[in-house]
Formats: structure tokens, C-alpha cells, sequence
């Protein structure tokens, strides 16, 4: 899965292991996990709470940038 974003890559893992829809906003176009958090608040609008999927070592920094930027 080289040719494909992490986004895109963590959305094949979701829908491989749950057999219930889920409505999720894919955002693609971040390069960090700054870009990604600010570029998910453009796209999810007025949402104050969020789930973040990422891996253990970028957690932490996720979910301290999703605070800064206003998300619960």
C-alpha cells in the first residue's frame, strides 16, 4: 500500500474490521500532524469531539494538537 496516503491506508483498516458503516471525514492532504488536525477542523466544521486513529507513537502529539485546536 506504498502508493496510497496514511489516511487512505487507516480507512482500508476501519472498513476491513467492522461490519457496520462508519461515517467518517478521510483527510489526505496533511504532510504532519499539525496539518492534519487543522486541515480535519476546516473540514469538519462546528464538531468539538473527535476520534483520532493513529498509531501509538504519534498519539500523544495528536491528541495535544486536537486540544490546542479546540477539539475535545
Amino acid at each position: 500500500d506504498a502508493d496510497i496516503s496514511e489516511a487512505q491506508f487507516m480507512q482500508k483498516v476501519i472498513n476491513r474490521n467492522t461490519a457496520d458503516p462508519i461515517n467518517y471525514i478521510l483527510e489526505d492532504q496533511s504532510h504532519t500532524t499539525y496539518e492534519n488536525i487543522k486541515n480535519s477542523k476546516a473540514k469538519i466544521g462546528d464538531e468539538d469531539s473527535i476520534i483520532i486513529v493513529s498509531d501509538k507513537f504519534h498519539l500523544a502529539r495528536a491528541f495535544l494538537v486536537a486540544k490546542r485546536a479546540g477539539f475535545e
